[in-house]
């Protein structure tokens, strides 16, 4: 139950939060208001509301590193590590590498899994998170293991761009998982409209992005909470240990998952839109077998219609929708990830 009110929290929070601090910072930037670190004694050029924010920054939740979530979280049940195939997760546009925390568990029992977190403040192009993920596939290929990359929303970008015909066999994926992926992006009206977006003043800029935060959501996430907090758990959740696990990763998911407006103007311009312009013209180019796991209700990207592009224009991809899965829910409690891979590798 303790577990269930961390996701209910984790939920509210990251919604709530965002919304109040974008709304705070426009306040704070039309008043001019300035306040000071009650923390540090010094100035602070930030908002009201913002300095708290500005303060939960300086614990260094999110690193750039690659991690093993069972490890790292300490899950106490016995865990695949060091054999097999190896999946790499690489996140979206967050960096946390922690979003599917609900899929971990079940997935370290099965697979040895490593995920890419990305530092808040990272300022590395499109390219440099290419060669992060290459490096690492070339590391595990060296040792005679096959690579799979999980690779959600953004991450979903770079999988496929290294699964490309020009890639480097030493660097290639064996396959490739994307979930909602922001391939699609440049064809939404944030897309459209980002190139001018991201070079608003503020406050214009974190209001005109304040809805992204609703949009990630869906209806059945709340329904899957309020089960949650009855008691009733699906099989990839049901053991106390690993509810448990789950609510050790809820506190730093909560904490790394705001990004400043100067982080997320970055990532569009130097991470997404770089991303788009490379992968979307050669999708007939990936040369590795690709599943592509969507939502329904996907209402910040088209990903039930990017999903059926992939299985039109690649030539080995399958199509997974997750009904009423909005962006954020997908990979929710709703969704046994690692049996739909293991369907999918065995076809």
């Amino acid at each position: 139950r303790g577990a269930l009110e961390k996701m209910a929290a984790l939920t509210i929070h990251v919604v709530l939060l965002w919304g109040i601090f974008g709304v705070s910072q426009a306040v704070g930037v039309i008043r001019g208001n300035k306040i000071n670190s009650m923390a540090t004694g010094t100035r602070m050029s930030h908002y009201p509301l913002r300095a708290l924010y500005q303060r939960t920054r300086t614990k260094a939740a999110v690193v750039t590193e690659w991690f093993n979530p069972a490890e790292k979280y300490e899950l106490s049940e016995e865990i695949k590590r060091g054999e097999g195939p190896i999946i790499l997760y690489v996140p979206g546009v967050d960096g946390t590498g922690l979003t599917p925390f609900a899929q971990y568990a079940e997935i370290c029992s099965k697979y040895d899994l490593m995920c890419l977190s990305l530092n808040r403040s990272e300022r590395c192009s499109f390219s440099d998170i290419q060669d992060m993920v290459k490096k690492k596939i070339a590391e595990y290929k060296s040792e005679g293991r096959e690579v799979w990359l999980i690779g959600e929303s953004f991450g979903g970008i770079v999988s496929l761009s290294l699964g490309m015909g020009s890639s480097d066999e030493r660097s290639t994926p064996d396959r490739i998982i994307t979930v909602n992926s922001a391939s699609a992006f440049d064809r939404t009206f944030y897309g459209r409209i980002s190139p001018g977006l991201i070079t608003l003043p503020e406050p214009f800029f974190t209001m005109a992005v304040i809805p992204v935060g609703f949009l990630v959501l869906d209806q059945l996430m709340f329904q899957n909470i309020a089960q949650a907090a009855n008691g009733i758990f699906p099989d990839i959740l049901k053991s106390p240990e690993r509810q448990e696990f789950i609510s050790k990763i809820a506190p730093d998911l909560i904490e790394s998952m705001l990004l400043r407006s100067d982080d997320l103007r970055w990532r569009v311009a130097n991470w997404v839109l770089p991303g788009c312009s490379e992968v979307n013209p050669r999708l007939s180019e990936v040369k590795v077998p690709v599943l592509a796991v969507a939502g329904t209700q996907d209402l910040l990207l088209p990903s039930k219609e990017e999903a059926m592009k992939f299985k039109e224009e690649i030539p080995s991809c399958e199509v997974i929708l997750i009904e009423g899965a909005g962006h954020a829910g997908t990979l929710d409690q709703r969704t046994d990830l690692t049996s739909i891979i293991e369907s999918w590798v065995k076809q």
